[in-house]
């Protein structure tokens, strides 16, 4: 498969969580063909075959392109995962597994012990055999060099794109914007022809300080993935993705009691109403407090907004537990974000055509 990663307007990554496919999943398929999700794989509940997670992402996406990436954090991995990080014969065993779909762009793995020779040697068959691929840079200071190198020795390296993953932005823009900038500069000093995607995340582990009364019922949390991007000089410089308003890290589930929440995802922020002391039946009052603020809603055809309206008319059937809320937010949130990527790409069609004539 070869991709004109120029092309794309939104890029949404996305682990290989229950919550997030399920999101992703429930997109028009119109929303699939337009974005090009970077979905990273992890072990999937009670199973240890990591072919469930992939079988359970090729199961969102149907029959339309998307990236795909093994994940670093040990806790996330089961033993068959385990085994594609393997660096023998230049990642071969990730080489087969991937091989399985002509859809899937694969990134190309570094694990801090990967010799040069074979990770050169796995994005050289990659390219061969796929044509596209990936990296991902997310340790700066290891990843950086050895992409670069990489890179360097194949033959088409605008073939390839380079995603940089800021992780968690909040409260450290600057220091994000800095290092962005730095990372990208290296990139293009070696290879100018590289496409290159930004990707972050601003959404909090805990959204209580956001609340905007005593009770903490609701509450707006701004995004900041746009400001960092439009920071580093936005298109014109790299493409855009985020973490599909998700905290860029997973903590163990501690089978706690939860409270009840529904976010709502906006241009520019997130509002949420949760209900605290109460049960499920907080998502049916939380969904009508949405709808009265924000009555757009009972016009929105996202799968997520149908959600909203069925919880307010006081049907929660299958909708009892955060994670189903989770799945309703990442789903409203992708179909936002390329809606107004597209938006903004066509004003900044609109100023070019204005400044030709002149």
């Amino acid at each position: 498969m070869k991709m004109n990663f120029e092309d794309c307007l939104y890029y949404p990554a996305l682990r290989s969580r229950a919550a997030e496919l399920a999101g992703l999943k429930q997109l028009d398929n119109e929303v699939k063909q337009e974005i090009l999700p970077i979905i990273t794989l992890g072990k999937w509940p009670r199973s240890e075959d990591i072919q469930s997670s992939l079988d359970k992402s090729i199961d969102a996406m149907g029959d339309a392109p998307f990236i795909l990436d093994l994940t670093r954090e040990a806790t996330h991995h089961n033993g068959s995962s385990l085994a594609l990080q393997s660096d023998s014969d230049g990642f071969k065993a990730w080489r087969d597994f991937v091989s399985q779909h002509e859809q899937i762009i694969p990134v190309v793995q570094i694990t801090k012990s990967t010799r040069l020779r074979d990770l050169v040697k796995q994005a050289k068959e990659f390219e061969r055999s796929r044509i596209s691929l990936a990296f991902r840079i997310s340790d700066f200071e290891s990843d950086t060099d050895r992409v670069i190198s990489a890179m360097a020795s194949i033959d088409r390296p605008e073939n390839a794109l380079v995603i940089i993953d800021m992780g968690y932005i909040r409260n450290a823009v600057p220091m994000a914007t800095s290092a962005a900038i730095r990372t990208i500069n290296n990139v293009r000093d070696e290879i100018p022809e590289a496409s290159i995607c930004l990707i972050s995340t601003s959404f909090p582990q805990s959204v209580t300080s956001f609340a905007m009364n005593a009770r903490g019922t609701n509450g707006t949390i701004d995004i900041l993935e746009r400001e960092l991007y439009e920071s580093i000089g936005g298109r014109g410089v790299a493409l855009y993705g985020d973490h599909s308003s998700i905290h860029s890290v997973v903590y163990p589930d501690s089978g706690g009691r939860y409270v009840p929440r529904i976010d709502l995802p906006l241009d520019d922020a997130w509002y949420f109403e949760r209900r605290p002391d109460t049960t499920s039946e907080g998502y049916i009052d939380a969904a009508q407090a949405i709808l009265e603020t924000h009555p757009w809603v009972a016009e929105q055809s996202e799968w997520g907004a149908q959600m909203i309206r069925n919880a307010a008319q006081g049907n929660i059937e299958g909708m009892g537990s955060p994670a189903k809320w989770i799945a309703v937010r990442v789903n409203m949130h992708i179909a936002r974000q390329l809606a107004l990527a597209k938006t903004l790409g066509q004003a900044e069609d609109d100023d070019e055509e204005f400044d030709a004539d002149f």
